[in-house]
This record gives C-alpha cells, structure tokens and sequence, in this order.
C-alpha cells in the first residue's frame, strides 16, 4: 500500500516531457497487472514488489522496485529515446523490449511510430521458431550445481529435422560462476553470491556437453505454446541481454527463472 501511495505521488510529479494522456488511474491499474509484473519478473515483498534482476532489463534506476516508476520510462523510452539510451541499449527500445512494448501499445495505443526492428526480426526468421520443448539433463553427482539435474528450452526449427535438429538453438540459465573453485562453489551458489544469466546458444553444444563429457540422460517434452506465445517467449528472452539475477541453486535456480518467463506468455 505504502509503496503504491509512494508510486502515486512521483508519478503526479513527474516532469511534463513525461506527458503521456493516460490517467494517473489506467497507468496504476497497468502496473499493477498480473501481466506487466510477469514481464518484469516482479514479486511480491514486504514492501510491495521487486524483481531480482539488474542491468539494462529495467530503465528507470528504481524500475526493479518499483512497477509504477518503470512502466512510465519505458513508454516515455518507446516515443522520446535519448540518443544516449539508443547507444546503450544498441538498438530503439522498442527493438530491444520487444515484449514488453507489444503487449503496452495494444493497451494504451500510444505509440506514433512503430520502429521496424530489422535486426531483431531478421534474427527470429533465422532461428524460425514453431514449438518450445523442455529438455531436462538428469543429475550429475560430480557436479556440485547439477546434483538435482538442469534444465533448460530447446527452440525447435521444424527445417531441422531428424540429425539436423542438433542445430537448434538452447536457451539456457545458469550461474556465472568457476566450478573450479571447488567446495566454495557449492557455497557460493547456496548463498547466491553467483550471477545467472540466460544465454542462447546451438543446441548441440548442450549435447555434447551433457551426453557426451558427463554421460547424462536428456529427456525432452513439448510444452503446451500456441505460435504467438512462442514468438512472445522469444521476444521475453531477448530483453534479458545484458542483465542477470542472483542464482541459488536450491531456489531462484535454471528450472525457477525459466518457469518465470513461460508465466510472462503462458
């Protein structure tokens, strides 16, 4: 409540270049939608909510505090960038939050120019994306962050079949960590002293990895996404270049964060 009360206030004394013509009260109601929190990975704390993930995901210095605040500079990012925005995200905003953008123009319809995002897209057709399918490594006793097994997406071209599927691209979570430091690893990865980071990389690298080097089972099932959410999940998971979140590995681990961003299409 407070931290609404709070959101409320330095939106109302937000400076006039903000001038979106929305109510204060639709622009409430948006943050604090089902949808908008699962975009940003937002939970539910003591204070309101809050995301674990920092870095370039969030554009206003407190958006990972607080939904209000970042939900008005990521419109104000999509109609008015600053050349110094642009640089550093590389791209338009409204290229590198594909999601987030989508799903905010079909509520408000406050974008005047929809920028084309040629990289972006021509990189979508390339990877040509018709299901998901969840791949689960079975456990490794030898190896400290994979005692209970990992998961992660396989994104399935429907051009690779057969052998030729081992050219798909995996989209995987995991700690950016040294296992060569032994018993601290494990503790630092209890602790969450690790950063996780979603990476996309071709499918046959996980393969040789697990199957190959460890001698792990691989099991696999379609997940249940009809072609817009597939897109959509893409889209989610390209908004996280750049940025990471604590990982713990009993907790906010592979399985959890991968699960958060199906919840933000599903």
């Amino acid at each position: 409540m407070l931290a609404g009360v709070l959101s409320l206030i330095l939106l109302f004394m937000a400076p006039a270049s903000w001038g979106l013509s929305v109510p204060a009260s639709r622009l409430e109601q948006i943050a604090t939608s089902d949808k908008w929190l699962r975009l940003g990975h937002y939970e539910k704390d003591w204070w309101g909510h809050s995301s674990p993930f920092s870095g370039l995901f969030f554009l206003h210095p407190l958006g990972h505090k607080n939904p209000l605040l970042e939900l008005q500079a990521d419109i104000e990012a999509f109609e008015n960038p600053s050349p110094e925005l642009i640089a550093k995200l590389k791209m338009h905003p409204q290229c590198f939050f594909m999601a987030r953008f989508k799903w905010l123009n079909e509520q408000l319809h406050f974008a005047k120019r929809l920028e084309p995002c040629v990289e972006r897209n021509a990189w979508k057709q390339q990877l040509n994306t018709t299901a998901v399918h969840l791949i689960f490594a079975a456990a490794d006793m030898n190896n400290a962050a994979s005692t209970f097994g990992h998961t992660f997406l396989k994104l399935v071209n429907p051009d690779n079949k057969n052998s030729k599927e081992l050219i798909d691209y995996g989209i995987n979570f995991a700690a950016d960590g040294d296992q060569n430091e032994a018993v601290f690893y494990a503790i630092k990865g209890l602790f969450g002293f690790y950063h996780g980071l979603f990476t996309m990389l071709p499918y046959h690298q996980k393969i040789r990895e697990y199957t190959n080097m460890e001698g792990r089972d691989l099991w696999e099932y379609k997940i249940n996404l009809k072609p817009a959410e597939v897109s959509e999940l893409i889209d989610h998971l390209l908004e996280f270049e750049g940025s990471s979140a604590p990982y713990y590995f009993l907790s906010d681990n592979c399985s959890y964060q991968l699960l958060k961003a199906l919840e933000a299409v599903k």
